[in-house]
């Protein structure tokens, strides 16, 4: 997997020389519109695109996201998720078995996240850029290549090699020489986080802020995601993907927790939510502020706070205060300054 990408780079730098130097606007290249189509997977000409796209799609509540899918004729991995989920509440949560039974049968949408010697029923993507993006394969098209989306990067291969990636089950699989391997690093949760479990967090890229009572939990998370841009031209993603080149988004997700005994999982309350923010855009040089209110009944909330494409090196959150409620935990978020 590494001796075809830094292969393919050096072909790149031989051929190409005018992409010595990649500024922004070459990351904004996009592929020809006219597309060979793969039918029951969300299609984007560019990775531009798909990014104004995302930030329209993450800003609708769930009803409205569910009529946009059905708009599409798609169904995405996240509704999947959020389906299977709700036929095990409806047959009754009564103990961790019944959570673990519902994982080994679900295991292609679920995992045992462990957090802080605790545990949460998660499902994988769930902190993904491509989550409510991807089909129920974790596929979606861009330009003429197919990419598939796993935790641990993202793999993309011409659509002629559209059934050869749909039986990839692992990101860490055999390379295969047909496919383009980009690795993804997503902040993980902090070893030595303050003031938990129920408090606040505060570090420059990941705050993690949690409410608890009893068997009830509001759980805030803010993190910064480096994703890899698809452009659909697999030899220029190479490039710019060697380059460091990310779109950096900051996220903000809520999320209301239930444990029946020892896991916690996702539950349908109210959030409302009133978060005030800074944070640090590296590549444009200055601070983004702004804040962010609202309610919701869904039971998630899943907000980009601020995205760029750039150098993902000095990015940070400055400073977040506000708080996010639900009618059993009002979790306040107190990282005023972070240093």
């Amino acid at each position: 997997m590494t001796t075809k990408r830094v292969t393919l780079f050096a072909i790149v730098l031989a051929t190409c020389v005018l992409f010595v130097g990649c500024k922004k606007e070459k990351a904004e290249k996009t592929v020809s519109s006219t597309l060979e189509a793969c039918v029951g997977m969300l299609q984007f000409n560019s990775a531009e695109e798909f990014r104004e796209t995302q930030e329209k799609v993450l800003a609708m509540n769930e009803a409205e996201r569910r009529e946009w899918e059905r708009q599409q004729g798609f169904k995405s991995y996240a509704t999947k998720c959020e389906e299977l989920f709700e036929e095990l509440e409806e047959n009754g949560i009564n103990s961790d078995e019944d959570i673990f039974h519902f994982v080994k049968e679900n295991s292609d949408y679920f995992f045992i996240r462990e957090e802080e010697g605790e545990q949460y029923l998660t499902s994988y993507l769930e902190f993904s850029s491509f989550y409510h993006f991807v089909d129920e394969n974790r596929m979606l098209q861009i330009g003429n290549n197919i990419i598939k989306a796993f935790d641990e990067g993202i793999i993309s291969a011409p659509i002629k090699e559209r059934e050869s990636l749909l039986n990839v089950t692992s990101f860490y699989e055999p390379a295969s020489e047909r496919f383009y391997y980009f690795e993804h690093i997503l902040n993980d949760i902090l070893s030595d986080p303050k003031d938990y479990p129920d408090g606040c967090n505060c570090d420059r890229e990941e705050i993690i802020a949690r409410k608890t009572n009893g068997n009830e939990r509001t759980y805030v998370r803010f993190y910064i995601d480096n994703a890899t841009i698809m452009t659909g031209d697999p030899g220029y993603d190479n490039f710019i993907y060697s380059q460091g080149l990310r779109n950096v988004c900051y996220h903000m997700k809520v999320r209301p927790y239930k444990k029946t005994l020892g896991v916690w999982y996702w539950c349908r309350r109210t959030i409302t939510y009133n978060v005030n923010y800074s944070v640090y855009d590296n590549y444009n040089c200055h601070m983004v502020s702004d804040n962010k209110q609202g309610q919701d009944s869904g039971g998630k909330i899943d907000i980009i706070l601020h995205s760029f494409e750039g150098y993902p090196n000095i990015e940070y959150y400055s400073s977040v205060t506000g708080y996010a409620s639900t009618p059993n935990a009002s979790c306040l978020i107190t990282c005023s300054t972070i240093n």
